[in-house]
C-alpha cells in the first residue's frame, strides 16, 4: 500500500528592484545634487558617463562637495521623491504571499530610507544600498555588499542577487540603467526601461518593458500561481 503523495513544493520567488528611476520615478541622487551639489557635479557625471570615472568615484566626489547634512537631504528627498505607480501594490502582494522583494541600489541609504519612510514602508522590504555616515571629513561611504572584481561600482548588485539565488527558485529583476546590465543577465525574468532596454536587445536578453509596476505584479501573480 503506497504512502500519501507528497505535496508539491512551493515555488520560491524573489523580486529585486533598482531604486533610482525604477522603484522611484526620479533619480533621487540627482534631485539632491541639483539642489545641494557643487557647481561641478554635472561635469563629474559626464566623466562617469564617458568612462573616465567609476560610479563609486563619481558618487563619492559629488556628494563629498555637498554642505547639507544627510538629515536635510533626506527631508528634501522625502518631499520630492515619488515611488512609481504600482510599487506599493507589488509590495503588498509580495508581503501577503511570502515572496521576497528587495531594493538593490547603488544609491545612498539615507535618501532611499527617507522616500520609503514617506510612504510608511521603510523596513517592509530590505534595501541593499550604499551605507553612509558623517565623519570628521564629511560624508563617509560604507560598501557592505562589495565584491572583488566589482570595485568600480562600490556595492555589487550581482553579489546580492547571488545571495538570493541560494534561497529561491526564480528571480525577477526590475531595472533601468547601466548598473542593472549585469544582474539582468543573471535573472530569470527581466523588466526593463531606459538604457537597460537597449542592452537587453543587444545581448539577446528576454525582457518585458514597463513604465509602472502593473505588469510586474501580473508576472509575479502568474509565477506564484505556477508554484502552487
Amino acid at each position: 500500500m503506497g504512502g500519501e503523495a507528497e505535496a508539491p513544493r512551493r515555488l520560491e520567488l524573489a523580486v529585486l528592484v533598482d531604486f533610482d528611476e525604477t522603484a522611484a520615478e526620479q533619480n533621487v541622487a540627482e534631485l539632491l545634487l541639483n539642489r545641494y551639489g557643487a557647481a561641478e557635479w554635472e561635469k563629474l557625471r559626464e566623466r562617469f558617463r564617458q568612462g573616465d570615472l567609476t560610479l563609486q568615484a563619481y558618487q563619492e566626489a559629488a556628494f563629498r562637495r555637498v554642505q547639507a547634512t544627510p538629515e536635510e537631504m533626506g527631508q528634501y528627498a522625502a518631499k520630492h521623491g515619488n515611488l512609481r505607480a504600482g510599487f506599493l501594490d507589488l509590495l503588498s502582494y509580495c508581503t501577503a504571499h511570502a515572496i521576497h522583494l528587495a531594493i538593490v541600489t547603488y544609491g545612498l541609504d539615507f535618501y532611499v530610507r527617507a522616500v520609503l519612510e514617506r510612504y510608511g514602508i521603510e523596513g517592509s522590504a530590505p534595501a541593499f544600498s550604499v551605507e553612509t555616515r558623517t565623519g570628521t571629513a564629511g560624508l563617509e561611504f560604507l560598501y557592505r555588499y562589495a565584491k572583488p572584481g566589482c570595485v568600480g561600482w562600490g556595492n555589487c548588485k550581482c553579489r546580492v542577487l547571488e545571495g538570493f539565488r541560494e534561497r529561491v527558485d526564480r528571480i525577477i529583476y526590475v531595472g533601468d540603467g547601466r548598473s542593472d546590465f549585469c544582474p539582468a543577465s543573471k535573472s530569470d525574468m527581466v523588466f526593463a526601461r531606459g538604457p537597460l532596454v537597449g542592452h537587453c536587445i543587444q545581448q539577446g536578453i528576454d525582457f518585458q518593458p514597463f513604465e509602472d509596476f502593473a505588469p510586474v505584479l501580473a508576472a509575479v501573480r502568474s509565477e506564484a500561481a505556477v508554484g502552487r
